[in-house]
């Protein structure tokens, strides 16, 4: 449980981050071929209604799934994974592509 509450604080970190970063706005276009700021904000509260089932995973939350998850060249993952690491990888590392990808909009 205390592995939960950790995954889930940390979470709710990384979308604050990001909150900051879409708060910020003054995006302008996006490159040919990118998805716009309006399109990564759709994305992102589509997958944050996923990520909000955590809360009811409970032991469940260690039970393998089929996960299929694609960061550019950075993370290729096609392997069974509990649902709380696929959560973990969704925290560290494809949050913070989309803050990323935010700020350089704004930039």
């Amino acid at each position: 449980m205390k592995d939960q509450a950790r995954s889930w604080w940390g979470l709710r970190r990384a979308y604050g981050a990001l909150f900051a970063e879409v708060d910020a706005g003054g995006f302008g276009p996006a490159p040919e071929g990118q998805l716009s700021a309006e399109q990564i904000v759709a994305h992102l509260v589509a997958n944050d209604r996923l990520c909000g089932l955590v809360d009811q995973l409970g032991l469940a939350a260690e039970a393998p799934v089929a996960t299929h998850l694609r960061e550019g060249f950075d993370l290729i993952v096609d392997e069974p994974l509990p649902w709380s690491r696929t959560l973990d990888l969704h925290m560290r590392v494809h949050l913070p592509k989309h803050q990323s990808q935010l700020h350089v909009l704004r930039s």
